[in-house]
């Protein structure tokens, strides 16, 4: 039954999807950098405004770019939440879908070569985006909803900004303690986890 209901929502949420108004955004992260960030909400009527306790930003999984992970033709999750009444926005971290992609990237793409995004790069992207929507949209914190390694990212910026995070949702978390992207910054100074 779960499923059923699933795709009726997915099923009549994209049926309206023409009431829901798409911009791509490029932000200028330096120089040579640009950070690409796609927004959805629901068509306002005349003088009606975004609900600014509504913005949401997803974080996709490592590599996979927010259309490919949250914009899926017929099965979108952005318009499900759009529908919702949220404002709805997507990231490309550098070297995903639009946003810039770096040179090692360039010369030697992940599947030969290595993936160069650092979680705390990523976080430094994130705040970048989170500062521009508290200045354009006159708000002082967001949701965050992070999948995979975007979960990471979230959970990580939501410990170094927790004033910028109202809501916080960690989908299929990664999770190594193997690896100290994931886990240096929730260690003690002596190198143990910190259990709390």
């Amino acid at each position: 039954n779960f499923v059923i209901i699933l795709i009726q929502l997915f099923f009549f949420t994209n049926l309206y999807a023409n009431n829901i108004i798409v911009k791509d955004h490029f932000l200028q992260l330096n120089k040579n950098t640009k950070l690409y960030v796609k927004e959805k909400f629901l068509s306002l009527k005349k003088n009606e405004k975004i609900n600014k306790n509504k913005i949401i930003v997803l974080l996709p999984p490592l590599s996979i770019p927010s259309v490919e992970a949250f914009d899926v033709p017929n099965l979108s999750f952005m318009n499900v939440l759009a529908q919702e009444g949220y404002d709805v926005w997507g990231i490309d971290f550098i070297g995903q879908g639009k946003s810039s992609y770096p040179k090692v990237m360039q010369d030697k793409p992940p599947a030969n070569g290595v993936f160069p995004l650092q979680q705390q790069e990523a976080v430094i992207q994130l705040k970048f985006l989170i500062d521009y929507l508290k200045k354009e949209k006159s708000v002082s914190s967001v949701y965050l909803l992070g999948w995979s390694w975007g979960a990471v990212v979230a959970a990580s910026y939501s410990t170094q900004f927790p004033n910028d995070v109202d809501k916080l949702v960690l989908a299929g978390a990664m999770h190594s303690f193997l690896l100290p992207q994931f886990t240096k910054s929730f260690m003690n100074k002596d190198n143990s986890f910190n259990l709390n």
